[in-house]
């Protein structure tokens, strides 16, 4: 079912871009909203989102600072300086309890959420959420971001657009370590340019600040924030995965019986969330 798009006015005058569909019918079950990863937008899970309205209605808002939303008033510190805006739009939504999906930043994002307001998720499912060690976390955020201050000879651009390609193969992307390798084969060269021409438009949309909530996203990639959760949780492990390393330093933890791990193909992998999805929130 294809989404449809709005803006929602919050206050202070800021405007949340986001995509919307399915309806609000006792036999879906509870309403979903979709969060995606920065510094991309809800465009990245369009496709996921369309295929969740067959079943539930479903909300996939920008992330204020991304996509078509207008940045915060203030500057970011932490992840939870969006939550309480996040949780004004999901009150003018009329969402009461709702189930929660994150991707990376998203899925950081939404174990803030779930931890502050509890009582607003029915069932929290993180997707590519992960754990980094202090010394991993020191790395990434000393080396992760580029500078993407606008120069007049377009450097900045061509900078972008070498961490995107190196992100393609390696993650973290500055890595030259075989473990940290993501794929051997390089890709076609119409292929890579596609991919990469695809993401540098959601860099360059989000601008100099687009590290905000990646930063903030990072810093709060710690076990110790899944295991405040009191919400039921579903932590999808899929093969595929770019962050499957950290993914698997999250899951080594033992955690208590509201919080599943399961493991997803690479081969349907949405389709196996749905079905996740569909069990856990129909009535």
């Amino acid at each position: 079912m294809a989404l449809e798009r709005n803006y929602l006015h919050l206050d202070g005058g800021l405007h949340l871009h986001f995509r919307s569909g399915g309806n609000c019918n006792a036999d879906r079950g509870f309403p979903m909203v979709l969060l995606h990863p920065s510094p991309r937008s809800s465009r990245l899970l369009e496709p996921f989102g369309g295929m969740l309205t067959s079943h539930f209605q479903a909300f996939l808002p920008d992330l204020f600072g991304y996509g078509q939303s207008d940045p915060l008033p203030a500057p970011v510190t932490s992840l939870h300086d969006y939550l309480p805006y996040l949780k004004q739009a999901f009150d003018k939504w009329g969402l009461q309890r709702f189930g929660l999906y994150g991707s990376a930043t998203g899925a950081q994002l939404a174990i803030a959420f779930a931890n502050s307001y509890p009582e607003s998720v029915a069932h929290l499912f993180l997707d590519n959420a992960a754990e980094f060690t202090d010394h991993q976390r020191t790395d990434i955020l000393n080396r992760y971001f580029v500078d993407a201050t606008p120069q007049a000879n377009g450097s900045h651009v061509a900078a972008l657009w070498a961490h995107i390609r190196q992100s393609i193969y390696a993650f973290p992307w500055y890595s030259e370590r075989e473990e940290d390798c993501i794929r051997t084969e390089k890709l076609p060269d119409a292929v890579e340019a596609a991919i990469c021409a695809d993401i540098l438009t959601d860099y360059l949309i989000a601008g100099p600040h687009y590290a905000d909530a990646y930063w903030a996203a990072f810093d709060h990639e710690r076990a110790e924030n899944v295991l405040k959760l009191t919400v039921p949780t579903t932590i999808f492990r899929w093969a595929g995965s770019p962050i499957l390393t950290y993914i698997d330093q999250l899951t080594q933890h033992s955690f208590p019986a509201h919080i599943q791990v399961q493991d997803i193909p690479v081969v349907g992998r949405y389709e196996a969330m749905l079905a996740t999805i569909i069990q856990q929130l129909k009535p």
